[in-house]
């Protein structure tokens, strides 16, 4: 019964999310506006296509969660709430949008310590060694049951992975605990 209230929260949490970013506004438009842009770095790409997978995945996953905290922050003061429904809708939009507020700041702070190191990785035109990371496993758009696993870094030290995946799990994200990062694997 559990199990059948947590799909029955997604569900109806990733319905109010289409809601409030394709159809809540009354504003005219000519056509949606695509805010997210695929950040491959090519001289990366070149040196390290492992290097430059995790770049790009950190990017887009930084770039999605500050958009749906954006787009739900919009609209938290908008919802109605004088029915029982409608504090019901604005307490999850609420914890939905905390929940995205913090993963926003938690992938711009990740983005800010890596990018150093892939520049070193570019200005060497090779992969360094002793280099470490860690996974977080997401949902499975395709089966709700399996997860997908993302690997997150590259770190110059073990420290500051193990500070990041922490920090992720504090964010309720599973992870697997930081590996000294294998060029090509």
């Amino acid at each position: 019964m559990k199990m059948k209230n947590l799909c029955l929260h997604r569900v109806f949490v990733f319905f109010i999310f289409l809601f409030f970013l394709f159809g809540c506004s009354n504003e005219k438009k000519d056509s949606p506006e695509n805010k997210l842009i695929l950040k491959i770095d090519k001289s990366l790409m070149d040196i390290s296509p492992h290097a430059a997978v995790i770049f790009t995945s950190i990017q887009m996953q930084k770039d999605l969660n500050c958009l749906v905290a954006q787009e739900f922050s919009k609209h938290l003061n908008k919802s109605s709430s004088d029915s029982p429904q409608g504090e019901k809708v604005e307490m999850v939009v609420r914890e939905t949008t905390e929940k995205f507020i913090n993963r926003c700041k938690f992938y711009n702070e990740l983005v800010m310590t890596t990018n150093p190191v892939f520049e070193k990785i570019k200005k060497n035109s090779s992969a360094l060694k002793m280099l470490y990371s860690f996974s977080i496993f997401l949902p499975n758009d395709e089966n709700e049951f399996t997860s997908k696993e993302e690997e997150i870094g590259l770190f110059s030290s073990l420290e500051s992975c193990e500070m990041f995946e922490n920090r992720a799990r504090e964010l309720n994200l599973p992870t697997r605990k930081c590996r000294l990062w294998v060029h090509g694997t």
